[in-house]
């Protein structure tokens, strides 16, 4: 298996085409219904999926570029395109399907979806809300406790 998918990203570092065709035909349903499972729009989630694999055709070498499965790294890289789109696209202090957040509220979700969903490292966190390391903490875990019900 991992001598199969080695070969499948040598082939694709070589422009062999029907390389992507075989990776395109073993992941796009999977990877189209991860990423329509995010996106309700589906020429739009059709779109993501072919950036998906010109990504992957244009740069194999850094899209593929971890030990893992490529058809585990598609489906990481759908899932984390059909994301930032998702977030670019919400109207401003409106969550994926909730109410209107306060602008507190909004920096919590965002965190938590960088840190959990991204597994962006605190470190960063802090310094992309610039706040302290402790204080990233904090709010990642009032974050928690108010998806739990909690008071903050």
């Amino acid at each position: 298996m991992a001598a199969r998918a080695h070969l499948i990203v040598e082939r694709l570092k070589r422009r062999d085409r029907s390389a992507l065709a075989d990776l395109y035909a073993r992941t796009a349903s999977r990877a189209f219904g991860l990423i329509r499972s995010l996106i309700s729009d589906e020429a739009l989630a059709a779109n993501i999926l072919k950036q998906v694999y010109l990504d992957i055709w244009n740069q194999p070498a850094s899209t593929l570029s971890s030990p893992a499965d490529p058809e585990h790294q598609v489906l990481s890289l759908a899932r984390r395109r059909a994301l930032d789109e998702a977030a670019g696209r919400l109207p401003a202090g409106h969550a994926r399907s909730g109410p209107a957040l306060a602008p507190d509220e909004q920096d919590s979700a965002s965190m938590l979806k960088l840190a959990y969903l991204e597994a962006r490292p605190l470190e960063e966190l802090a310094r992309r809300f610039d706040l302290s390391p402790k204080e990233a903490q904090d709010r990642l875990w009032n974050g928690i406790l108010a998806m739990k019900g909690g008071r903050k």
